[in-house]
């Protein structure tokens, strides 16, 4: 669920558009364009700490995480 989160936080491109195509000095698309990346922070974040999780919990032997 959290990779999950993490690919599609990443493929909205378009949300960048407003900067991309020079009117992010708006404050409406500065506000979309921030709260989306603040967005992105956390998933990666929260995908991070499962992943910390994970790789701390002892493993029966043989096998991988």
């Amino acid at each position: 669920m959290a990779l999950d989160a993490a690919q599609t936080a990443v493929s909205n491109p378009e949300v960048f558009d407003p900067i991309w195509n020079g009117s992010g000095s708006a404050p409406e698309a500065r506000a979309v364009v921030y709260r989306h990346l603040n967005y992105v922070k956390r998933v990666f974040l929260n995908l991070e700490q499962i992943g910390i999780k994970v790789l701390a919990e002892p493993q029966p032997d043989g096998t991988q995480p």
